[in-house]
């Protein structure tokens, strides 16, 4: 066997490319020791195709490794940059050698790989075969190197006859100032590839008792979700379940799941016994593919109902309501009880307005549903909360014609409800505000209803995190719930006796999902940190427990910067909050441009680590990253919230620009020539907002933003709905100045900052016609504006080849504008002559 010529040395220290060089040759790779090419046994001269044995054809069998492979070796070039080896092979027998190395930038960037041999040779890069030949000589072939990501290059050769060969390697990039890195490990920054691949934690579940539960992990592979569900015994895993588990629920009393499984009969109702992981059939055939829920009592379904509303059958179409522009709208939704004893199925509503199930009382016996119709008051709709006995199906009425209740829950004690609203309900004592100030009906608030006095107690008025998901315990005279906790989601305890609330213990920022049994004793939950992905935790006696670390098997090759929290005081003393993200290998002696997020309408930037608009993502871009929270937000307590009624920015913006100028003057590694901003929906607003009361932006990207305050109020889904809360009792007719000197659209000419808008076509909620009039304006105006639609998306970009386009729009745009590098835009988007 020939050997391979050079000194070996340990892991290549990464090498950032001189921008005083042109070319560079690479004098490490990492290699397997070469094998022989042997011939196969020929049964027969020629193929099924006819096609005669060729020896080269093992070049492209290329091994799937990692470069940690412990079977890898470092290799190391001649002082010419060649790779050699000698002749020790006897006869004409000869190797097939296979060479790998990464390559990394924080930018796009276009580059080519040179690559020189005397024997025939393939190339891979990411995978995919980019060059070939089966001769000697220099062929030269053009690669992009995309942010973050770790590319890996791979040289798959043959050897000449007798085993001696030579070959070698160069990078030319086309940047004089190229950043792209040259390694021989798996190190990656946070990259857009990341957020497409891999697991994640998409729900989790606990059985009656606490004994058991369920996590269920979603992997995207070729971008299709395969989804497995693990089931434990307290934290020991018992069974890797199918996709067939992946909605499983737990029976409201027994230790057992129940899913559905399709047959020849129909949908059938199945458990499983987490014990014997035996399942038996409890019901052969339900009635239809429907959503439903068991009863506490464990001997009823009931079933949601949908009933088509009436469909559009010619060229002209009546609209039919203030949110008649989805197909959905039309659609009522009914409840039917139905029984596994007998399999008898009663209605039990009926009509066109709206029905939705609430809760079921433990005996079985009632249920509290509501229905809901339009009205012309704010909020333009209410509904009427009602209980029905389940066996004679009367029904009492307990609201009517109410506007502030979101859900309405049986407790463990028959004399009390506990209400979930806003602090306007039950004549607004849960009103927190000082005199004059309206409520933010988007900060959710909790009440506990005496049946028996018809007397409600304000739960959360003096609880400054804003309500999110409820759960009553069925046991203990308690309830556990979520809440925007400022920046973070946080999870809660409330003693209903007494009114006490106690935050639980949680290690992760953000709490994604949580379940619990029937008493509170055990609770599971999910979540992520603003710098890992998901871990799955189990609470007991007060205790947090990690069961499952998946931040730990998809972050070992990350390398990130750091994060760290920043407030601004404003001169009249408010604190805006917020938090500033590093780059990995931070140097303060540089200086980085910064890209800013907002929302502001009204949801907290949480401390997510994944997602579209994942910050550490674009630290890895080699950006400061500065996200704020400022007046308006929910989180922070009634006061902050309110601040977002009939303002639309004004406040606001106040407060960004503000708060950015203090964190350039507080950090002076932030080029201050070189900052963006970035937000979606309100956040596009805001974005729009910006540019015409500030230039201190250098770049700006507003997704489905809105231009006109007016057009949006009329025209969007839920432009009328959102006005509500953002323009409480406001109206174009009856305060003209705040739909017009608000709206960026009417303020078009005093932008000056390049804008990059970004729209689904298919936006039903800030309508794609948002982007249209303000990219008219602009160019009218002879203003910097790009508008970049994404055909059939709506809100939300979500299909997984459209998201890709549509993030790579952003992250070119700003290293455009940012960076002065417009190799990555001019890529996706060439100049055109039109």
């Amino acid at each position: 066997m020939k050997k391979f010529i050079g000194t070996l040395c340990g892991l290549l220290l990464c090498t950032t490319v001189s921008a005083q060089v042109d070319t560079v040759t690479i004098d490490r790779v990492k290699g397997f020791e070469p094998k022989v090419a042997r011939a196969p046994f020929m049964s027969d001269s020629i193929n099924i195709t006819g096609k005669r044995y060729d020896i080269n054809t093992q070049l492209m069998q290329l091994p799937q490794t990692r470069l940690d492979n412990a079977s890898l070796k470092v290799i190391a070039a001649d002082g010419e940059g060649f790779f050699r080896s000698d002749s020790t092979l006897s006869g004409n027998l000869q190797t097939v050698e296979t060479a790998f190395l990464a390559l990394r930038s924080p930018r796009f960037e276009k580059a080519k790989l040179i690559i020189e041999s005397d024997t025939a040779f393939r190339l891979f890069y990411d995978g995919k075969l980019i060059g070939q030949s089966d001769t000697s000589g220099t062929y030269t072939y053009p690669i992009s190197v995309e942010p973050s990501l770790s590319h890996k290059v791979a040289v798959r050769r043959l050897s000449r006859p007798g085993g001696a060969s030579e070959w070698r390697l160069r990078l030319l990039p086309d940047r004089k100032e190229s950043e792209i890195v040259l390694s021989l490990d798996e190190k990656e920054t946070l990259s857009m590839q990341y957020m497409f691949t891999g697991k994640s934690i998409a729900n989790t579940t606990v059985s009656p008792s606490g004994r058991y539960s369920t996590l269920v992990i979603s992997e995207k592979v070729n971008d299709k979700s395969v989804n497995s569900v693990l089931l434990y015994d307290g934290t020991r895993i018992v069974a890797h379940l199918d996709g067939t588990y992946l909605k499983a629920s737990w029976m409201p009393r027994t230790d057992k799941l129940w899913f559905t499984e399709k047959s020849d009969n129909g949908l059938r109702l199945m458990t499983l016994d987490p014990a014997t992981l035996q399942s038996e059939v409890l019901y052969p055939s339900l009635p239809e593919e429907r959503y439903f829920v068991f009863t506490p009592t464990e001997d009823h379904l009931i079933f949601f109902v949908s009933d088509k509303g009436p469909e559009n059958k010619g060229i002209v179409e009546r609209v039919m309501g203030r949110y008649d522009t989805t197909a959905a709208y039309r659609d009522r939704q009914t409840l039917a009880l139905f029984s596994l004893a007998d399999g008898s199925y009663q209605p039990l509503t009926y009509g066109y307005r709206d029905t939705d199930l609430h809760d079921i009382s433990a005996d079985g016996r009632q249920i509290i549903f509501s229905a809901s119709r339009p009205t012309t008051e704010i909020p333009f709709s209410e509904s009427d909360f009602m209980v029905m006995d389940l066996q004679t199906l009367a029904v009492d009425t307990l609201f009517s014609g109410e506007k502030e209740i979101s859900t309405i829950s049986y407790t463990s004690d028959d004399r009390y409800l506990l209400v979930s609203g806003n602090a306007n309900a039950f004549g607004g004592i849960g009103k927190n505000l000082p005199e004059g100030a309206i409520v933010n009906t988007y900060d959710g608030q909790l009440f506990l209803y005496d049946l028996k006095t018809g007397q409600a107690k304000a739960l959360t008025k003096d609880f400054d995190p804003s309500v999110g998901r409820v759960y009553v315990l069925p046991d203990r005279f308690e309830a556990l719930f979520t809440a925007e906790n400022k920046d973070r989601v946080s999870l809660y305890r409330c003693n209903l006796k007494s009114g006490r609330i106690t935050q639980l213990p949680t290690t992760e920022d953000m709490v994604r999902r949580f379940a619990t049994d029937n008493k509170g004793n055990t609770i599971t939950y999910s979540g992520q940190s603003a710098n890992n992905s998901d871990r799955y935790y189990r609470i007991t006696d007060n205790k947090e427990q990690l069961v499952y670390d998946l931040s730990a098997q998809k972050m070992q090759d990350l390398e990130l910067g750091t994060v760290t929290d920043w407030s601004f005081t404003m001169p009249n003393g408010d604190k805006v909050p917020g938090r500033f993200y590093l780059p990995p290998h931070f140097d303060p002696a540089k200086q980085y441009p910064m890209i800013v997020y907002y929302y502001g309408g009204t949801s907290p930037t949480g401390r997510f680590f994944e997602g579209s608009y994942s910050l550490p993502m674009y630290a890895a871009q080699d950006y400061v990253v500065l996200t704020l929270n400022p007046s308006g937000t929910t989180g922070w307590g009634q006061e902050y919230a309110s601040r977002h009624i009939n303002a639309w920015g004004q406040r606001t913006a106040d407060e960004i620009i503000a708060s950015v100028q203090g964190f350039c003057d507080e950090h002076p590694y932030v080029n201050a020539d070189k900052i963006g901003c970035i937000g979606a929906s309100y956040g596009g607003f805001m974005t729009q907002y910006l540019q015409t009361v500030t230039d201190i932006f250098a770049a700006a990207v507003s997704h489905a933003g809105i231009s006109s305050i007016a057009s949006y109020w009329g025209e969007g889904t839920w432009g009328i709905g959102y006005s509500t809360v953002a323009s409480y009792d406001s109206y174009p007719w009856n305060n003209p100045s705040l739909y017009t000197e608000q709206s960026p659209l009417y303020n078009a000419d005093k932008i000056n900052t390049p804008l990059l808008l970004l729209h689904g076509t298919a936006d039903v909620n800030v309508p794609v016609g948002e982007s249209v009039q303000m990219y008219n304006a602009l160019k009218i105006l002879g203003k910097e504006v790009e508008f970049v639609k994404v055909y059939g998306e709506d809100h939300g970009i979500y299909e997984p080849n459209k998201r890709r386009l549509w993030m790579q729009t952003t992250m070119a745009w700003f290293q455009k504008w940012l960076k002065d590098d417009p190799a990555w835009w001019d890529t996706m988007y060439p100049p055109v002559n039109l």
